[in-house]
């Protein structure tokens, strides 16, 4: 994801582009997307700086696994599956 951010493919948008690829390649393999909310802005662009000044991607890594994990939640509540909803980790990585 960050490669396409970094990468400065167009004038503007780079980061919601490299978004979008990110959740089309997420649910293309059945996982629900990754949506960063408005409270996680902060940990997303200093996770982005750290893997894109530093190599470290771990943070970003965590960072998308929880976010699809909440995701995972909600649709699961709404499906009616409240006792896997609230599972701690649906992701063992």
């Amino acid at each position: 994801m960050y490669y396409a951010m970094r990468t400065q493919l167009f004038w503007d948008g780079n980061k919601r582009t490299a978004r979008l690829l990110m959740n089309l390649i997420l649910m293309q393999y059945g996982y629900p997307p990754a949506i960063i909310n408005v409270c996680e802005r902060v940990t997303y662009i200093k996770a982005l700086e750290n893997a894109s000044s530093h190599g470290y991607n771990e943070d970003l890594f965590q960072l998308i696994i929880k976010c699809v994990d909440q995701c995972l939640k909600k649709y699961l509540l709404i499906i009616g599956l409240d006792d896997l909803a609230s599972d701690n980790n649906h992701f063992n990585i």
